[in-house]
């Protein structure tokens, strides 16, 4: 991203004095959603990368649509962001929608580039659809989100400024600066507005940067209106596969007030929201999160025949094997569980079990009696952590003999 926002993020909007390219290379690096998803191993932020790379070489497409080195960039990394993740796809349907519309607004002879380009963006996606279908149809017996609803759109539109732990923090801040974003793109459609109803020359920058928020609000409005027709599809940081969009609208329009000496203090107040509203609990939820200590402590206590249980999720026993290889994970959770539902049957314990469990202990009496279980609560029941997500009790489960 650094490498987009001092070459083509500033080449197209920096005229040569480097505040927009700088800009967007702050907000991107220092933004607290970037603290936690751009060193998770997953997809998310290569997803962001293409996503907001194929919307800047749109850009470049709709001022000379001529360059096949704009269209073919455009189209790889179209095709990454839909490879990478499912939501992108629908981000890049809004995306090719606006820029085809533009493109045919400025001249109808587009047609022909719209429809060729759209051909072989279907022809390029073929051989991702095998994985697609693999991943659906592994997914849809256990497909976990409950709820979309608009406290799920509010929470998606707070996450870019306020990272993943926005359920502990007031939304003042991130309140002025959407402000802002509403502010300048109603200010931004009515120069448009007027320049096209006076039939004069539209601003590029002006058109490009309405479509991004366009783009974004119609990307979250479909899949609102999606989970609503079809079952809950969306979560909030889902909406980290377009945050590139916001970064960029609002470094070009920090960019174009910086002649008024309005950017750098609103820059400025960006910065301390985040300070202020994330980074504390994001450093300490990332690197302080407890997992050494209870790994130590396991480490130290299992034998090599003992296994582990929780009362978790099905990811957190992919969890414990990375941590405890040399030992045997099992699920017992009866409901509330995203991936699937599974009581382990103590029927089968011929060896120490560690339960790490979540809230009160939930064992049934009839089966510690009826399994002759014996169950030694740890260190006086004090909260253990692994990484950032898992905060439960240990309890040493053996049978009598």
């Amino acid at each position: 991203m650094p490498v987009l926002g001092a070459t083509v993020v500033d080449k197209n909007w920096g005229n040569g004095k480097y505040y927009t390219g700088t800009i967007f290379i702050i907000l991107m690096g220092l933004a607290p959603i970037t603290l936690t998803k751009n060193i998770e191993i997953s997809m998310y932020s290569w997803t962001m990368f293409c996503v907001t790379c194929s919307v800047i070489y749109a850009y470049n497409i709709i001022c000379n649509g001529e360059k096949k080195k704009a269209w073919v960039i455009f189209i790889i990394s179209a095709l990454g962001a839909a490879g990478t993740h499912y939501y992108a796809v629908l981000v890049e349907i809004f995306i090719y929608l606006f820029l085809y519309i533009t493109l045919l607004i400025k001249d109808s002879k587009n047609i022909k580039k719209c429809i060729v380009s759209a051909i072989i963006t279907i022809i390029g996606y073929i051989p991702i659809l095998p994985f697609f279908f693999h991943q659906f149809g592994v997914a849809k017996d256990t497909f976990w989100i409950t709820e979309t609803n608009l406290g799920t759109i509010l929470y998606a539109l707070r996450l870019p400024f306020e990272g993943e732990n926005i359920f502990i923090f007031s939304s003042e801040f991130t309140a002025l600066f959407w402000t802002l974003i509403i502010g300048s793109f109603i200010h931004l459609f009515t120069i448009v507005f007027s320049s096209w109803s006076k039939k004069q020359t539209l601003d590029k920058t002006h058109v490009f940067a309405l479509l991004c928020m366009l783009v974004i609000a119609c990307f979250l409005g479909s899949c609102l209106i999606l989970s609503k027709l079809i079952r809950p599809l969306f979560i909030g940081r889902y909406m980290y596969v377009a945050v590139g969009l916001v970064w960029l609208y609002l470094a070009i329009v920090f960019g174009k007030i910086l002649e008024e000496k309005l950017a750098a203090p609103m820059l400025l107040g960006l910065i301390i929201c985040f300070v202020l509203f994330g980074y504390n609990l994001l450093l300490d939820r990332e690197y302080n999160t407890g997992t050494d200590a209870t790994v130590s402590y396991l480490d130290s206590v299992m034998q090599d025949d003992d296994i582990l249980i929780n009362n978790f999720e099905e990811c957190a026993n992919w969890c414990l094997e990375y941590y405890f290889p040399e030992h045997e994970s099992y699920l017992n959770c009866d409901e509330d569980s995203f991936y699937k539902n599974e009581l382990y049957d103590f029927s089968l314990l011929d060896s120490t079990a560690w339960y790490l469990c979540k809230g009160e202990l939930d064992i049934p009496e009839e089966i510690i009696e009826k399994e002759n279980l014996i169950i030694e609560p740890i260190e006086n029941l004090r909260i253990f952590d692994i990484d950032k997500y898992y905060h439960f009790y240990i309890y040493k489960i053996t049978k009598k003999n």
